[in-house]
């Protein structure tokens, strides 16, 4: 059951810009507790903005980690990216400033602790992307969450 649910989970990270459309949200479940919201982004082929996009609702969750992976075309160097939790930023800046072609994979940062981990979430994320001008840039950001089971 394992296998199959990683083959697909692979399957839908590989064919994701097949069936997404401009800032999507697929959300795969891997194991029982455990998910990867996945943002397929495109950037507007006027102007190049990518505009906030709001996840499913948690009742009580984890990020463990952030991966982003630009697209082709690539976006502008230095653009930013938030991924935030009730107005805070949940990876504390770690997603700014991003290369053209970089990817990137980041644990939440608590800047006032300076301390990295999982971060504890309820409600919804919010991903926005800034600093991009390139039209139509592709991007693709794997949030991995895992739920809490013993409520």
């Amino acid at each position: 059951m394992k296998k199959l649910l990683l083959t697909l989970l692979i399957f839908f990270m590989l064919c994701g810009n097949l069936f997404a459309t401009a800032d999507s949200i697929i959300t795969v479940t891997y194991s029982k507790d455990t998910q990867v919201l996945v943002y397929d982004a495109t950037a507007d082929t006027a102007d190049g903005s990518i505009t906030a996009t709001a996840s499913p609702n948690f009742q009580r969750a984890w990020i463990t980690h952030v991966k982003v992976v630009g697209g082709t075309p690539n976006p502008t160097a230095l653009y930013d990216i938030t991924l935030t939790n009730k107005g805070s930023d949940v990876l504390g800046g770690a997603l700014a400033d991003l290369g053209a072609t970089e990817t990137r994979d980041v644990s939440p940062h608590f800047t006032t602790q300076g301390l990295f981990g999982w971060y504890q979430f309820s409600g919804k994320l919010s991903l926005r992307v800034t600093h991009n001008n390139v039209n139509g840039a592709k991007l693709t950001v794997y949030v991995f969450i895992k739920e809490d089971t013993q409520r």
